[in-house]
């Protein structure tokens, strides 16, 4: 490329490094996974630092982002994931198009296996593949363009494009076993930055009621495991209950808080192709006695209604 053009071209390669670089926390790593040397990569985050005519990421022992690196980064992942899916659509060797709908790692066993048994009958034109993760990959992922929907419980900000949202109620939920009473601290099971921990902790701080973590774990399967033992209580939606737990309903406790639910798709989805797939996933997602607060988009050809409400 003439040098001419400099100012104006950014090479995917340089962008696919730089993501790299931040997802692996190294120039190392990044090299690795790149098959490239380190220096090969440092080389193009300095030319990439030289076209935008700024510093990326901070000085220091700790490497961050800066404020210029993050607004890079986002538009980074989505041109990086843009330019893969249309290798993978329109190039040499098309692979068959596929939807990717993320489900959330918390959700119980045997209501992940009606999810994925029905949508994959689902009567759509791609064949439908799943992927289980948290709120904060899938809304990077969604701006990024690399996965079609999701089912996300309270997301921090809007994700995207609603497709269909709804109000969905928390519960205290406890093995049968476990016996409270008030005049001890309310037993918890968490894991600390964790939705259900952070609103646990602040409703009993609010209502002055002491409490003890007695387990804590990365892994949701066995923040449950502990709860069903009867070791304490976690704050859970409906659909992440299994059958060794019961809501706790002991007049003490305060009431557990409604939060934000829905289905989520990426920016250049084509909605009207996959409404079968959407109207299944919201059948067995959307609790039925909660509230809609917005319904499917209608989409028709060349533009989508906003979404507009309609009785539960």
């Amino acid at each position: 490329m003439q040098r001419r053009y400099e100012s104006k071209n950014i090479p995917i390669e340089i962008l696919r490094s730089f993501v790299t670089v931040v997802d692996t926390g190294s120039y190392t790593k990044a090299g690795e996974m790149l098959n490239l040397s380190q220096a090969a990569v440092s080389a193009q985050i300095a030319r990439l630092r030289r076209i935008l005519r700024g510093e990326l990421f901070t000085r220091g022992a700790v490497r961050q982002l800066t404020s210029r690196g993050a607004t890079v980064l986002s538009f980074a992942r989505r041109i990086v994931a843009m330019n893969d899916q249309l290798i993978a659509t329109a190039g040499p060797k098309p692979a068959p198009r596929q939807l990717l709908v993320g489900l959330p790692r918390w959700y119980d066993y045997q209501g992940l296996i009606e999810v994925i048994d029905a949508c994959s009958k689902a009567e759509v034109p791609e064949k439908v593949t799943f992927r289980c993760g948290d709120v904060a990959e899938f809304t990077r992922d969604l701006h990024a363009g690399s996965i079609d929907i999701v089912y996300m419980v309270h997301p921090p900000e809007p994700p995207s494009r609603p497709i269909v949202e709804w109000e969905e109620a928390m519960l205290w939920t406890k093995s049968p076993k476990l016996a409270l009473t008030s005049s001890e601290p309310v037993p918890l099971v968490g894991w600390p930055g964790t939705l259900s921990e952070r609103l646990a902790t602040k409703l009993l701080s609010d209502t002055q009621l002491s409490y003890d973590i007695v387990f804590t774990g990365a892994d949701h399967a066995a923040r449950k495991a502990a709860v069903a033992a009867g070791l304490g209580l976690m704050l859970m939606i409906r659909g992440a209950m299994t059958p060794d737990l019961v809501i706790a309903n002991e007049p003490f406790l305060p009431p557990p808080p409604v939060v934000k639910a829905g289905i989520y798709a990426r920016e250049s989805l084509n909605l009207r192709r996959i409404m079968p797939l959407v109207q299944i996933l919201e059948g067995l997602l959307r609790p039925p006695a909660m509230s809609q607060v917005a319904t499917v988009a209608a989409v028709q050809p060349g533009r989508e209604k906003r979404p507009r409400r309609r009785p539960a």
